[in-house]
């Protein structure tokens, strides 16, 4: 074994290499076939050295060093964990370790087989400088970028690990072209390029993971912990070995390797939410690794906890047009909702990997991450046409979630033609309980203004109308009690998923060199999921109202029809609502609301049981007790759905010197899918939720075959400057619920509706260009400009028309009859996506003190969109006939279209970071802001589009390691929304807010302790 190295350092020994003729004769066969396609069968004669690559200094490994043969194109880069593989034509080899931020090594093969580097920092020739860890993670970061074979951004493992944010989903929102959802100011999602996250894909180590939503094929991975991870891959542009169905791109989450020795780490953290005064957040981790065995057996445990508060305030409110002659935009009603939610995490991840032979390692790993919503709202509803409040609450303490991934998976290095192959097998599953959710409404009666609102009050702003009521005064003994609801839903995806990718590496000459890749995927997915909602109105039940009382002494009826009171349910007065702006008053008591929930199922289960012998004379009809579904609502999402998956592919990278890289491949997949469904019908009053749905079972099978072309061409007319040009067609396919054979019929009471799904809708096909210039350097850093383009053919959307006497008849109905449609269609309209990306990263070690200790990273995004919103609406016409006769009337439907951006597409991005790094101390302050976003869009007047307006936010992470006696020890600090900006919605031509949330600021601060070798 050959080792080079800069200083005396002692370093160890690694395995020597041997063929492996046994794994290699299993697919002679395959790989006979395969060289067909190669032209020069001595391309293949080639000596394979292995290795691996580690800073000089730290003894870290380095991820994404450049290994490359001298005088040819021919290399590779080290993987996460630091280690490359590479074939050589023969001993005369030379290898070139290259790396931004390193001096560039040389060493000549000779009869060495593994060859271990330890690169030495550029800045080391700098007296008493020491490069910073922010620096190194910087550097690994860039490397990564500019030595993959796509287009691609990558989040540092310091980031991640070294100063957290509140999670992965923060971290990941920092990246060029990406802004992030929010849910109670925590990151919940990513918009990719201005598409909405079901439009990525989210992997782990490269599978994909189940999709964690009741109806789209998104997942949320806000509940994983960014511990775990190694680091992350944001993918823009995608190659052939990678799943098609990621039209925005792929996050790959890397999970982390095992490194050498005995490494623990334990950290506590506890934080507050100014918001809400709450000091209950808390955050554990602990961590364990070790290498057994002669560092053949690595074991890596880590365990999760955290609880943090995520409470928030909003308004909303609605707008509508004046009349003919007042065409002013007038205030329709408005909420105020206090929402208070908490979670609850837990993850834990174990992995293994063992170096079976020295061709051959093993590895697995499982994931697991659960996570608790505790969640509850209250709103006081007001409306301006009535001139009266209403109240309503909702409460859902018990929905969770978990996520499980669990994958075995092998990596063989033959001497056959040189082959590698990358194999396993993954099982997933995503379960989601939300076992009893339930809400309750009350109005007030007789109503509280006397005086309507005027018009011209209307258009007054909300934080001014609501002093028209006098809703914080007003007595409970008119709040009355009008409707309680409960909703339950159970979903469950499970997937196995097995692959194997093979890679031939060929040389021709010293000026072309390459590889082959190519294999397949398979995959079952079985996807369930379940609603079951109802509702019961008590306002007009007598019986119920009389019996309820009865059993809760507390409660306290009024008025001629003795309903039930908000009497006796006071809970705390919440008077700085929004900042101030607005006077909540009252809040009420869940505890009390929850026993008539509980006392009324109690009553209802027993009278039900009896028979309608017993309960048919006491309550009338079955209608007058339990709950009546909500028929709807329970059935059109459900879904019972086996998927199968098939891909396959082949590709090329083909290297002409140090100037070009084609990289060529195309991609097959096939699904096909056996649904389950339901067609339902609607009765005038629908039956109790004890009652089976009145309709019938359906079934649907749907299958898609797809030919996916991907092709990318990277020129390099300098060794620090590159164009990378970029061709791919991807995929989305439908949501769940979209193709579900469900059908609701609605023939009871007008007005008369239809409401189905399609299993016949085409995935989304799109096509992507992208061209993309990079400038890097030791000095620069790296500088990146890239131009993208999207345009899509088949969009999927949801059509809501009325049908008319004349349409094509729908069962059951008449032609007469005018019926509410609402379907899901592929549009064939036009749709187009472009933009540009700026990014910038450089650490300033070459500069005076102060300014060495700096790293800063920045980006712009800019994009424009362009589709057609399909529409449409009745018109009444008078038909006069030619011959003088009575006129009749006629109803006509306009189909049109509208031309606008599409929705949810932030026009602007910014996203900027800066670090400081000295003696132990590592601070950096990030700032966000996204540009105003169409969210609706109204198809016949501009002026009431629903626009987001502009949104930034400032965060501050810190970390200080300790010395001398408290070495190991290290303290963490995060601040959240440094700026307490509140997001605000409105309406094109109109200034008064229709939304505003406001999440307050949060502080986390904790201590760290572990050792690492």
């Amino acid at each position: 074994m050959l080792m080079i190295n800069t200083t005396a350092t002692p370093f160890k020994s690694c395995f020597q290499y041997k063929s492996s003729k046994l794994l290699a004769l299993g697919f002679k066969t395959l790989i006979v076939k395969i060289i067909l396609l190669i032209p020069m069968a001595d391309a293949f004669a080639q000596v394979r050295i292995n290795g691996t690559v580690r800073d000089n200094d730290t003894n870290e490994t380095l991820i994404g060093v450049t290994i490359m043969i001298e005088g040819t194109r021919q290399g590779t880069i080290t993987g996460t964990d630091g280690k490359y593989s590479l074939m050589v034509p023969g001993e005369e080899s030379v290898l070139v370790f290259s790396y931004v931020g390193y001096e560039a090594q040389k060493v000549t093969v000779g009869e060495e087989t593994v060859i271990d580097m330890l690169l030495m920092p550029d800045v080391a020739r700098l007296e008493e400088f020491t490069v910073s860890a922010q620096a190194l993670g910087q550097r690994r970061a860039i490397n990564q970028q500019i030595n993959s074979n796509t287009i691609k951004n990558v989040v540092a493992p310091d980031r991640l690990q070294e100063n957290p944010d509140a999670n992965a989903v923060e971290a990941i929102g920092r990246l060029p072209g990406i802004s992030v959802l929010r849910s109670g100011g925590e990151g919940t999602g990513l918009v990719i390029r201005g598409l909405e996250p079901k439009y990525s894909s989210v992997t782990l180590n490269g599978i994909p993971l189940p999709s964690t939503s009741g109806t789209s094929r998104e997942t949320n991975i806000s509940g994983i912990s960014q511990y775990i991870l190694q680091g992350v891959e944001v993918y823009k542009a995608l190659t052939a070995d990678m799943e098609a169905n990621a039209v925005a791109g792929t996050v790959n989450l890397m999970l982390r390797e095992t490194p050498e020795g005995l490494n623990y780490r334990v950290m506590s953290q506890g934080g507050y939410n100014h918001l809400n005064n709450y000091y209950g957040n808390y955050k554990l981790q602990g961590e364990v690794s070790n290498r057994l065995f002669n560092n053949k057996l690595g074991a890596f445990l880590s365990l999760n906890a955290e609880r943090v508060n995520r409470s928030t305030q909003t308004m909303s409110s609605g707008y509508t047009l004046g009349t003919a002659t007042d065409l002013n935009i007038l205030n329709n009603g408005f909420s105020l909702n206090n929402i208070y939610t908490e979670k609850i995490r837990q993850s834990a991840m174990l992995s293994f990997d063992y170096r079976l032979h020295h061709s051959t390692t093993l590895s697995l790993y499982g994931l697991y991450a659960y996570t608790q919503d505790i969640h509850s709202r209250q709103s006081i509803n007001f409306d301006v046409n009535g001139s009266n409040a209403s109240y309503s609450f909702h409460d859902n303490p018990h929905h969770n979630g978990s996520l499980l991934q669990s994958t075995l998976s092998g990596n063989t290095k033959t001497g056959f033609l040189n082959m590698e192959f990358d194999y396993g097998v993954s099982y997933s599953s995503n379960r989601g309980d939300d076992p009893d959710s339930r809400s309750w409404s009350f109005d007030y009666s007789p109503r509280l203004l006397r005086d309507p609102i005027t018009f011209k009050q209307r258009e007054l702003p909300p934080d001014e109308l609501i002093k028209l009521f006098d809703h914080v005064n007003a007595s409970d003994t008119i709040l009355r009690l009008v409707n309680f609801d409960r909703h339950t839903s159970e979903l469950s995806e499970n997937n196995l998923t097995t692959y194997m990718h093979v890679t031939i590496p060929f040389q021709v000459g010293n000026l072309i060199s390459g590889h082959i890749k190519a294999g397949g995927t398979y995959r079952v997915k079985d996807r369930y999921y379940n609603v079951v909602s109802g509702g019961h109105p008590i306002i007009i039940n007598p019986p119920g109202k009389a019996m309820l009382a009865d059993e809760l002494e507390w409660i306290y009826r009024s008025g001629l029809t003795e309903d039930i009171t908000a009497v006796g349910m006071h809970d705390e007065r919440l008077d700085n609502f929004l900042n101030g702006a607005y006077d909540f008053g009252w809040t009420y008591d869940f505890d009390k609301l929850n026993q008539i929930t509980c006392k009324w199922i109690e009553i209802s289960d027993y009278y039900y049981a009896q028979g309608p012998g017993v309960w048919g004379s006491i309550f009338g009809g079955r209608d007058r007790f339990g709950f009546r579904q909500n028929i709807q609502g329970s059935m059109m999402n459900d879904q019972d759905i086996r998927e199968t998956y098939g891909a396959t592919y082949i590709m090329s990278e083909l290297n002409v010197g140090n100037w070009a890289m084609f990289l060529p491949g195309i991609r097959y997949e096939r699904t096909n899918a056996d649904m389950y469904g339901f067609s339902a019908r609607n009765r005038v009053l629908p039956d109790p939720v004890q009652e089976p749905l009145l309709g019938d079972t359906t079934f649907a099978n749907r299958s898609d075959n797809y030919l996916l072309p991907m092709i990318h061409l990277r020129l390099r007319p300098h060794d620090n400057f590159y164009a990378h040009l970029a061709y791919t067609q991807t995929l989305s396919r439908p949501d769940f619920n979209s193709i579900s054979p469900n059908v609701f019929i609605n023939t009871g009471f007008l007005p008369l509706s239809h409401v189905s799904t399609n299993p016949a809708l085409k995935a989304e096909t799109w096509e992507s260009f992208d061209a993309q210039l990079t400038a890097h350097g030791n000095r620069v850093g790296l500088v990146s400009v890239n131009f993208f383009r999207k345009t899509v053919e088949h969009k999927i959307w949801h059509r809501s028309f009325i049908r008319i006497q004349g349409d094509n008849v729908i069962d059951p109905f008449s032609d007469t009859d005018q019926v509410h449609v609402s379907l899901w269609e592929n549009h064939p309209y036009p749709i187009s996506l472009s933009g540009i990306e700026f990014e910038a990263q450089t650490s300033f070690w070459y500069l005076p003190r102060p300014f060495n200790y700096f790293t800063i990273s920045a980006n712009y995004t800019y994009t424009a969109t362009e589709t057609h919103y399909p529409l449409s609406w009745l018109e009444t016409h008078t038909v006069y006939p030619p011959d003088g006769g009575r006129p009749t009337v006629e109803v006509v439907r306009i189909d049109s279209t509208v031309t606008a951006p599409m929705l949810f597409q932030p026009k602007h991005i910014v996203n900027a970071s800066l670090g400081f790094n000295r003696k132990g101390l590592n601070v950096w302050l990030s700032f966000q802001y996204n540009g105003e976003i169409l969210t609706g869009k109204d198809y016949k007047n501009e002026a009431m589009d629903s626009m987001k307006d502009h949104f930034y936010r400032m965060d501050l992470q810190i970390s200080q390691r300790l010395s001398g006696r408290f070495k190991g020890f290290e303290i963490v600090g995060n601040f959240a929304n440094l700026t307490d900006f509140s997001e605000r919605s409105s309406l094109r031509g109109e200034p008064n807010p229709t939304y505003i949330e406001n999440y307050g600021w949060t502080f986390d601060l904790g201590i760290r302790y572990g050792i690492r070798n």
